[in-house]
């Protein structure tokens, strides 16, 4: 199993819009790829953030090739959607993980 999670600062004065755009477009457009088999989104929950709110994005695949798959294809487009978008009101950072055990 691996997990690709993008981890998001989001500015406060914008969140509902990107939630919304986040949750009704950009994800259901990744998930129609039928690369992904499940996506989870979280809120990150700190304190002492005035400015930014923090998500963060889980994406599952069975195998890193179908994660090189969305990579090679279609990462690059989508990005750029999300950045045209909300340019200059985020920060992001990605992971890719691979489950080595579960307890």
């Amino acid at each position: 199993m691996i997990i690709y999670k993008v981890i998001i600062d989001i500015e406060k004065k914008i969140e509902h819009e990107w939630l919304s755009w986040i949750e009704k477009d950009h994800i259901p457009e990744i998930m129609a790829l039928n690369i992904f088999n499940k996506s989870k989104i979280f809120n990150i929950l700190k304190s002492g953030e005035n400015y930014f709110s923090s998500y963060c994005i889980e994406y599952h695949c069975t195998s890193i090739e179908k994660y090189n798959e969305y990579k090679d294809k279609y990462s690059k487009g989508l990005q750029n959607k999300h950045l045209e978008k909300f340019k200059g009101k985020f920060t992001s950072k990605r992971l890719i993980l691979s489950i080595k055990n579960e307890f």
